[in-house]
């Protein structure tokens, strides 16, 4: 391998020549998806070699392995090609993800209270239901242990 100095500013770019399959099983990601990423803008479309395979590069892994990750994180894909694309203008995404991550732990946070007042709720409806009988609900009523709302 050539050995550049690093005071040059060079990016070194490895070109992976191989099809879609071999490509989607390297990263762990469906064929469909990632021509979809791609579709969408949010994955840039890998070139064409003369024998009309995909030429993906060390990038096009850098970027799926990054969408993977944001995606396990809760980020939207709408989310994700902001990022990129900001990367791709060379500015800095990182005060954009800052923010983006604080936004989804604040939201982590609502739902968990959410779902704390509807697990408080559904316990509340156990109790009760271990007081009725269970074999016979009201003609008038699906289920007499969910109270119908008005």
């Amino acid at each position: 391998m050539l050995q550049i100095p690093v005071n040059w500013n060079v990016k070194y770019v490895k070109i992976i020549i191989m099809e879609i399959a071999d490509f989607s099983k390297l990263t762990g990601v469906p064929k469909k998806t990632l021509r979809y990423w791609e579709d969408i803008g949010i994955l840039p479309a890998a070139n064409r070699a003369p024998n009309g395979y995909r030429s993906y590069t060390t990038q096009h892994f850098n970027t799926v392995n990054f969408i993977k990750s944001a995606k396990t994180l809760g980020l939207t894909l709408g989310e994700i090609k902001s990022v990129i694309k900001l990367k791709e203008n060379d500015k800095s995404p990182c005060q954009y993800v800052y923010e983006l991550l604080i936004k989804k732990a604040n939201q982590i946070d609502e739902t968990i209270e959410n779902l704390k007042a509807i697990k408080k709720e559904l316990e509340k409806l156990i109790k009760r239901a271990s007081t009725l009988n269970l074999e016979k609900c009201q003609e008038n009523e699906v289920c007499h242990i969910i109270p119908s709302k008005n």
